[in-house]
C-alpha cells in the first residue's frame, strides 16, 4: 500500500502536499486543526484554491486538485464542537481523522490529543457518536501505544468497533518523544499480527528514509501502511521510493529550497486563481505569503503584498515590497521568507 503523508505542524503546507502526492503519497493529512478555527472561518472558493479564513487573519488554505486525497485532522474532545466543524467540512472531504496522539502540554492539558488516552471509555463513546451522525465521512484517529501491548491490542479493537475505518498508531509511547526515544517496530508488528484490521491499521513515527522503511518492511508478510513526516521534509522522493520506484533517487538529503522550485514548475497554483476567490478580501499569514512566492515566482513580491492588503498597493507598500525583494530572492529557504515578510 502505498504511504501517507503525516500531520506535521509548520510542514503541512499545500506546496509540500503537492510535492509528496507527485512523489507517490497516498493519502495527504493536514496539520491538527480546531474545530472553532473552522466553525469560525470565512469559506472562499476559486477554480483552484480553497480558503477558510478566520477574523483574526488566520488562513487554512487547500489545493481543490488534492481535496480527494486530504484527510483533514482535528483536535478537540467535545462533540457538539467536532460535528458542527465536520457538518461544513463534509462538502469538501470524505475523511477526516481525530488527533489522539499530540504529546504537547497544551494539548493534554486542554483535554485531548494524547490526553483522551487516558479516557479511553469517553474517546470511545465520542466516536461512536460522531461515526453514527457522519456516515458519509471515512474517519481515523492516530494514537500512540498505551501502558501495556495488552491493552493497546484492546483498545485499538474496540476503537475499530466504533466504525472508524483506520487507526494510525504513532510507534512511542504517551512519555516518549523522537528526540530521545526510537519507534518501537517491533511492537508494532506484535499488535498488527494479533489484530483482526490488519489492513486498516497504519504505522507512524521512526520511518524517516527508505533504509529505515526496509528495516521496518522485514517484519512483515505483508507490511502495512506507513506514515511519513519527517521523512517527508528532508527527502520528500522518499515517498517514490516507498512506492519501489527508486530510479533517480537522491541519496542526498533534499533542501527544501529544491522542492519548492521544484513546485514552481508544476504550477500548482495559477495567478488568476486568486483573482478568482469571491467576497471580502483577505489577509495571509507570513506562512502563506512565503508558500505563494515559492509557488509561481510570477506572483512576486509585490503581487503578495497586493493581496494581503486588500487587493490594493498603497505607496509604503511599494517601497517595502521594492526594499523585501533582493532579499526575497536571495533567501534560502522558506524560513528566510517568513522573517523577511515578519520585518
Amino acid at each position: 500500500m502505498k504511504p501517507v503523508l503525516a500531520p506535521m505542524v509548520r510542514a503541512g503546507f499545500v506546496g509540500m502536499q503537492r510535492i509528496c502526492s507527485v512523489y507517490g503519497a497516498d493519502t495527504l493529512f493536514t496539520d491538527a486543526l480546531f474545530p472553532q478555527n473552522i466553525i469560525n472561518s470565512n469559506i472562499f472558493e476559486s477554480q483552484d484554491i480553497l480558503l477558510f479564513i478566520r477574523k483574526d487573519i488566520r488562513t487554512i488554505f487547500f489545493d481543490k486538485s488534492l481535496l480527494h486525497k486530504t484527510c483533514v485532522q482535528l483536535v478537540g474532545s467535545d462533540f457538539d464542537t467536532l460535528s458542527q466543524s465536520i457538518l461544513i467540512l463534509q462538502k469538501y472531504f470524505t475523511r477526516i481523522d481525530l488527533n489522539c496522539g499530540c504529546t504537547k502540554n497544551f494539548a493534554r492539558q486542554g483535554g485531548y490529543g494524547a490526553d483522551l488516552l487516558n479516557r479511553p471509555e469517553s474517546l470511545i463513546s465520542l466516536l461512536k457518536q460522531l461515526t453514527q451522525t457522519h456516515p458519509k465521512i471515512d474517519f481515523s484517529v492516530k494514537i500512540r501505544y498505551l501502558e501495556s501491548e495488552e491493552k493497546t491490542i484492546q483498545f485499538v479493537s474496540d476503537l475499530f468497533n466504533t466504525g472508524v475505518k483506520y487507526v494510525s498508531i504513532h510507534m512511542r509511547h504517551i512519555n516518549q518523544d523522537r528526540e530521545t526515544s526510537e519507534a518501537d517496530f517491533n511492537q508494532f508488528y506484535r499488535i498488527y499480527e494479533q489484530s483482526a484490521f490488519k489492513k486498516q491499521l497504519i504505522a507512524n513515527g521512526g520511518i524517516i528514509s527508505l533504509k529505515d522503511y526496509e528495516k521496518f518492511k522485514k517484519l512483515f508478510v505483508e507490511p502495512p501502511q506507513v506514515m511519513i513526516a519527517s521523512g517527508a521534509v528532508r527527502n520528500p522522493s522518499v515517498f517514490k521510493a516507498i512506492c519501489g520506484n527508486i530510479d533517480g533517487i537522491n541519496e542526498q538529503e533534499v533542501h527544501i529550497q529544491q522542492v519548492l522550485q521544484e513546485l514552481m514548475s508544476l504550477h500548482v497554483l495559477k495567478p488568476q486563481s486568486y483573482k478568482q476567490v469571491q467576497g471580502d478580501a483577505f489577509e495571509l499569514s507570513p506562512e502563506s505569503i512565503a508558500q505563494f512566492y515559492f509557488v509561481d515566482t510570477k506572483i512576486g513580491i509585490a503581487m503578495i503584498i497586493q493581496y494581503t492588503k486588500k487587493y490594493k498597493l498603497d505607496k509604503q507598500d511599494v517601497e517595502w515590497a521594492k526594499l523585501a525583494a533582493p532579499k526575497v530572492n536571495n533567501a534560502k529557504n522558506m524560513n528566510d521568507i517568513i522573517q523577511i515578510v515578519n520585518e
